[in-house]
């Protein structure tokens, strides 16, 4: 699907047109998650395992935004309360020039009143609770009054 050869319903018509698949439930919920935006394992984990029910359900999904001239895609954002979650894996946020370009596109979106908050592969593996919890505390003290 990433590379485009294969579209999320190609590969559903494909399994239902098969009598029996193996872990069909799981590689439908998989397939579910990528054409909802998921284009990494840790983005699908993210969202399949760590950030799951209520409030979570409303993030979009690979969100793009403009800011300063620059264009960004959000791994999840919540438009209630401004806030974007990213997913940062060593292989792609490692190192001083992805560190500083993370760092640029966090303030380029705080200028605009989007909070970045990022969450490494090891957290979301290790203390997904964690995860959960400080992202709820973040939802709820950005909450706009009634």
């Amino acid at each position: 699907m990433a590379s485009g050869k294969a579209s999320a319903g190609a590969i559903v018509d494909a399994v239902d047109a098969l009598p029996r698949v193996k872990g069909r439930r799981a590689l439908l919920r998989t397939v579910a998650q990528c054409a909802a935006g998921a284009e990494s394992y840790l983005e699908w984990h993210a969202a399949e395992k760590v950030f799951v029910g209520k409030p979570f359900d409303r993030f979009i999904k690979q969100y793009r935004v403009v800011v300063h001239g620059r264009n960004y895609r959000l791994d999840m954002y919540d438009q209630v309360t401004r806030v974007a979650v990213e997913v940062d894996g060593a292989k792609f946020h490692a190192g001083t020039d992805l560190w500083q370009r993370d760092l640029r596109r966090d303030a380029d979106l705080a200028s605009v009143g989007i909070q970045t908050v990022r969450f490494s592969y090891r957290d979301l593996h290790e203390r997904p609770q964690w995860c959960r919890d400080r992202l709820r505390d973040i939802l709820a003290s950005r909450k706009p009054a009634a």
